[in-house]
C-alpha cells in the first residue's frame, strides 16, 4: 500500500486513518492511504496551523465542537481590563462551553507617604483577602498596623470600578501555517477526487514536497488564501453555512482548481493540475462536498446541483 504523503510502499498495517478536513475542526471525511508517520507529522505539523488558528478557534467555540478530550476549547487568553490594563483569567465551563466570571488579578499598592494612606484593586471575589493584603503590606514596609476597624472602613468604603469590565486582548495571525494547513486539504481532496491517478501529477508532486517540508514557506503552486470569504459568499445562504467546510472542482483554461474553505474563516483557491485534459471531468460535472462541521455529516455531489439545483 502506498502512502500519498510520503510516497512510500507500506505494509496495510502501518496505515491509519486521514481525517482530510481535521477532526479538530469537526471534519468527518477519511481517506486511508496516509500512513501512521505522515499521518502523526501532519497532525503536529500542519493541520495545526489552522486547528490553533484563532479565527478558526474561535468558529470551533462558537459552534461548541469539541476536542479529542470531548471539552469545549476556549479561544480566550492574554485578555486584560481595558481601564486598569491588568491581566485578566477568562474561563469557560468546559462541557458548556458557558463563559464563567471573569477574573481580574489584584493591582499594585499605592502608599500615599503625605497622608499615610493605602490604595489598590481587587477583583470582587477577592473582597475577603483585602484585610490580609494590608496587614502584609504594612509588615512588609515597616508601617504601624492597621487596626480591626481601620480596616474594615476600608471595605465599607470601597468602590466597585466596574461591574461589566470590558476586556481586550492581542491577536497574532500566521497566514504561512493557516496556508499549509488549507493546501493539505485541497491534495487530500484532489486524492479523494481524482485518485491514484493524480499521484503521478508534477502539481501534486509539489504539494507533497511542500508539505513534508518544514522549511518550505512559498510552494511553487498557483493560489491564494483569503481571510474570510470571498467566492463562496457569493453562493446560497443554504449552502454556504458558517458551521460547514466546503470544497470543489473547476476549471479555467487548461488548468485544473480546487477550492476549499473552513467555516467562514478562511477560502483557498489552488491550482492542482496544469493540465486538465488529464481526467475526464466535464465542467458541468466538476464534483463538491459539503461538511456540516457540528453534526460531521456530509453531502456529495456535483457543484452545479448544489449551486443551482
Amino acid at each position: 500500500m502506498r502512502c500519498i504523503i510520503c510516497g512510500k510502499e507500506k505494509e496495510e498495517s502501518l496505515f491509519t486513518d486521514e481525517h482530510i478536513f481535521p477532526d479538530a475542526i469537526g471534519g468527518c471525511l477519511i481517506i486511508e492511504n496516509v500512513c501512521k508517520d505522515c499521518n502523526d507529522y501532519l497532525g503536529r505539523k500542519v493541520d495545526c496551523g489552522l486547528t490553533e488558528d484563532f479565527l478558526v478557534k474561535l468558529a470551533r467555540y462558537a459552534h461548541k465542537i469539541p476536542n479529542k478530550q470531548r471539552e469545549i476549547i476556549n479561544p480566550f487568553s492574554n485578555l486584560r481590563e481595558e481601564s486598569t490594563n491588568r491581566s485578566v483569567d477568562f474561563t469557560i465551563d468546559k462541557k458548556t462551553g458557558e463563559p464563567k466570571a471573569p477574573y481580574v488579578f489584584p493591582g499594585p499598592i499605592q502608599f500615599e507617604e503625605k497622608t499615610g494612606t493605602l490604595s489598590f484593586s481587587l477583583d470582587v471575589k477577592d473582597r475577603n483577602k483585602a484585610k490580609d493584603i494590608v496587614r502584609k503590606y504594612a509588615k512588609r514596609k515597616n508601617l504601624p498596623t492597621p487596626t480591626e476597624e481601620d480596616l474594615q472602613a476600608m471595605l465599607d468604603n470601597a468602590t466597585v470600578c466596574s461591574e461589566r469590565p470590558l476586556l481586550s486582548g492581542k491577536v497574532k495571525l500566521n497566514p504561512n501555517a493557516v496556508g499549509k494547513g488549507m493546501l493539505k486539504i485541497v491534495y487530500e481532496m484532489a486524492y479523494y477526487w481524482l485518485r491514484d491517478c493524480y499521484l503521478s501529477d508534477p502539481v501534486a508532486e509539489e504539494f507533497r514536497r511542500y508539505l513534508l517540508n518544514e522549511d518550505v514557506n512559498e510552494p511553487q503552486i498557483r493560489g491564494s488564501l483569503c481571510v474570510g470569504l470571498d467566492i463562496f459568499k457569493k453562493l446560497p445562504q443554504n449552502v454556504c453555512k458558517d458551521s460547514s467546510h466546503e470544497a470543489f472542482l473547476m476549471r479555467a483554461g487548461n488548468r485544473l482548481y480546487a477550492m476549499t474553505r473552513v467555516f467562514d474563516c478562511y477560502e483557498m483557491r489552488a491550482c492542482i493540475s496544469e493540465d486538465a485534459t488529464k481526467y475526464e471531468l466535464a465542467d458541468d460535472d466538476m464534483p463538491c462536498i459539503i461538511l456540516d462541521a457540528v453534526g460531521r455529516v456530509k453531502q456529495e455531489g456535483r457543484r452545479n446541483d448544489f449551486w443551482f439545483g
